[in-house]
This record gives structure tokens, C-alpha cells and sequence, in this order.
């Protein structure tokens, strides 16, 4: 299975929320408030029973959803409008959805929807 790195997830990440063009490196302080919340994120779904990957090995699969949900969760601190936070959000939690599908086939077990609330 491939799979993809925190900083590749965090790098995508700040090239959604137009914070790094790509190419471009990240600065050490946004690099830290991304990665926060990877960890944050990841540490989540594992006790949810979504996750079974470590930040290090990402299943390319989970790449996609990860980087929709952690923009939604990331865009504050950034300063992003307000118009803007409301739609990362809203693709989050369909992103939510579709990860939380993808990994349950993947263990053959079913899907959980989380509230917006876990946003």
C-alpha cells in the first residue's frame, strides 16, 4: 500500500488554504500549527476506530479527505474569512463521510457519521 508523509499532508494542506504556493517551504511556525493538528486529527479517528495509520505511513486512500478536514480545522488560525471557514467546513464533513467509508470497507466493518460538532 502506498502511503504519504505528515509533511507532504501538511504541505498539501497549506497550499489549499493559499498559505504556500507549490514548491515553496514551509515556515517552521506554520509548519507547527499544521502539524498539531494532524496529530490532533489522527489521534482522533485512531480512538474512533477510523484510524489504524501512524502520521508517518498515511494511506494514500485517506491523503485526499485528510487534507480537506485538516484546512477546515486549520483555517483560523490563519486568518481565512469567515466565507471561507464555513465552506472548508461544510467539505469536511464530507470528507468525514467519505473517509470514515473508504476505512470501514477496508476493515469490513461499517461507517460512523460524527456530528459537525468534531469540527
Amino acid at each position: 500500500m502506498a502511503t504519504t508523509t505528515k509533511a507532504v499532508l501538511r504541505n498539501r494542506v497549506l497550499e489549499e488554504l493559499g498559505v504556500l504556493a507549490a514548491g515553496e517551504t514551509a515556515s517552521s511556525n506554520d509548519a507547527d500549527v499544521v502539524d498539531a493538528r494532524i496529530e490532533l486529527i489522527n489521534e482522533q479517528y485512531i480512538e474512533n476506530g477510523v484510524s489504524h495509520w501512524a502520521t508517518s505511513a498515511i494511506p494514500d486512500y485517506a491523503v485526499e479527505p485528510l487534507i480537506t478536514i485538516t484546512a477546515a480545522r486549520c483555517a483560523p488560525a490563519f486568518g481565512l474569512n469567515e466565507n471561507v471557514i464555513t465552506r472548508l467546513k461544510t467539505e469536511a464533513v464530507g470528507a468525514d463521510v467519505s473517509l470514515r467509508g473508504v476505512t470501514s470497507k477496508k476493515r469490513g466493518t461499517e461507517s460512523v457519521y460524527v456530528p459537525e460538532a468534531f469540527y
